[in-house]
């Protein structure tokens, strides 16, 4: 799994880029403010953890330890349930899906710890 954060980042920014653009050229006339408000911040999260994948790929390529792949599943996976979410619920309407949004937020939440807790290891053992 280590190997694929790499080019799931990459994808992800990729999707960033043309949804990001979508938005602001097709679907800004269709939406309401506030939709395209939602729809914005799923864009602007689905970037920020597409290049945040890129980074834990290249540790998780360098570094061998095990926060390291865990952070990058629970962002991976954050990201996917909350920009996801985000997007389903902006085109549909459907209030129940946005309750999945909350679980992506609280996924993104312990992928960063999970980080947090790989970089501390890494700057005090370096050497692993």
């Amino acid at each position: 799994m280590k190997r694929q954060f790499l080019p799931a980042g990459a994808f992800l920014g990729f999707v960033a880029v043309i949804l990001g653009a979508f938005g602001s050229h097709a679907f800004k006339k269709q939406l309401t403010p506030e939709m395209f408000d939602i729809y914005q911040t799923a864009t602007q999260y689905l970037m920020i953890h597409a290049l945040l994948l890129l980074m834990i790929g290249i540790l998780a390529t360098v570094y061998r330890h095990c926060s390291v792949a865990l952070s990058g599943r629970l962002i991976l996976m954050g990201t996917l349930l909350f920009s996801g979410s985000l997007y389903l619920y902006v085109f549909t309407a459907n209030k129940t899906i946005a309750m999945i949004t909350p679980i992506g937020g609280v996924m993104l939440l312990a992928g960063w710890l999970a980080l947090i807790i790989s970089t501390w290891n890494i700057v005090n053992n370096p050497t692993n």
